[in-house]
């Protein structure tokens, strides 16, 4: 049993440091970041495909057919991704800054709508749910006037969650091993 805790608060301790360690990366290379995260989804691709077709042959044709899209959308992905890394930077920038930019904006019209239901209920946080409603749309359409900006600092901003995170549970870690 003690052995079987040490191993695991090693692991604790590993993905900790990894994961302090892919937070600097992402903080101060995030564009070396996105371009990394473009092409482990084309890998994803493929390995989904594979394991697809692996199902399929035991089930059906539809899995089979899933299977073979996403091995050649994986195999196309990551050749376009190595070809022309610049592309893939700033398309996944864009792309991690318009999903960002419309889900905050999607968040506001939600608020909105929680406020109104909420007026109707007498319930006075209603004014503040409204005005914080309108300024995720205002913040939200801002965002998607620079997505490839957005992109960028969203990246940056996860690296830093990552770092702290990694520190946090870097600390735990010891902790607990001291523990046992």
């Amino acid at each position: 049993m003690n052995n079987n805790l040490k191993s695991i608060s090693n692991s604790m301790i590993i993905l900790s440091i990894l994961a302090i360690i892919i937070g600097i990366v992402m903080l101060f290379q995030p564009a070396k970041a996105i371009y990394i995260i473009a092409l482990l989804l084309g890998i994803h691709f493929i390995v989904q495909g594979i394991a697809q077709l692996v199902f399929g042959f035991k089930t059906s044709a539809f899995h089979i057919v899933f299977g073979v899209i996403s091995i050649m959308l994986g195999i196309a992905s990551i050749y376009v991704f190595a070809s022309r890394p610049e592309v893939t930077v700033i398309t996944f920038g864009i792309i991690i800054g318009v999903a960002l930019g419309l889900w905050i904006i999607i968040t506001g019209f939600y608020d909105i709508k929680a406020a109104i239901d909420l007026k109707n209920t007498s319930n006075s946080m209603w004014g503040l749910i409204l005005v914080f409603g309108i300024i995720s749309i205002i913040i939200g359409i801002s965002l998607l006037s620079a997505p490839f900006a957005t992109g960028i600092f969203s990246t940056m901003f996860d690296g830093i969650m990552l770092i702290v995170f990694g520190i946090v549970k870097l600390i735990d870690s010891i902790s607990f091993r001291s523990q046992i």
